[in-house]
């Protein structure tokens, strides 16, 4: 059996002293771990909760603003500045009401146009009409004056109604007979230059 000095006793005595020292300072960085390693879990819980609710509202916002897009734009705003906010059925609906007038645009300028070369294609010529009425208190609105072959003269306070725009007078005059036939039996021929009456042709008799 081995022998201990005081010595050796009072040595080892510190040493187990030493020990216990570590071990509890051991016990106490675990323990700290421990309480960090709670700590840390429930930051992430938290962080967790955090990311899902943000993600659930990100998601609700993406649908609605595909569905319900109205909701993310300030319509009072837009409508100071001129713009609007249109279905998809009231765009259509606008987009064929531009389509329609800018085709009804189209045919007004083709009739202008038309009307514009035939004028400019008499001018200074002499061509003959037919006068089918003279109205003193009454005037006709129902005609435009995009036919070129419709005219009305206002002349010695009478609104005047002639049809056609011949060349020869012989046209003219077989143009009289038929309106006759329909019964303007006062219908007569005249002549014209330049929107001016020259004359009132002698009739022939068929």
């Amino acid at each position: 059996m081995p022998f201990l000095t005081e010595d050796d006793l009072l040595a080892l005595n510190q040493e187990i002293e030493t020990k216990k020292e570590k071990l509890e300072t051991l016990e106490e960085d675990q323990e700290e771990l421990n309480e960090q390693n709670i700590t840390l879990k429930k930051t992430r819980l938290i962080l967790g909760i955090i990311a899902g609710v943000l993600g659930l509202l990100l998601l609700t916002g993406v649908v609605l603003y595909f569905t319900l897009p109205e909701l993310f734009v300030n319509k009072t705003s837009l409508e100071k500045k001129g713009q609007y906010i249109l279905s998809a059925e009231d765009y259509n609906n606008a987009q064929d009401a531009i389509a329609y007038k800018e085709n009804e645009e189209a045919i007004k300028a083709a009739e202008l146009e038309a009307t514009t070369t035939t004028e400019a294609s008499i001018e200074g010529t002499v061509i003959y009409a037919v006068q089918i009425k003279a109205l003193e208190d009454q005037r006709i609105d129902l005609y435009s004056n995009n036919l070129i072959q419709f005219s009305e003269f206002y002349e010695e306070e009478f609104y005047k109604y002639a049809i056609g725009a011949f060349e020869t007078l012989e046209e003219a005059q077989q143009f009289r007979k038929e309106i006759v036939k329909l019964g303007f039996n006062d219908a007569f021929v005249a002549s014209y230059k330049n929107g001016q009456r020259l004359k009132i042709e002698e009739p022939i008799s068929f």
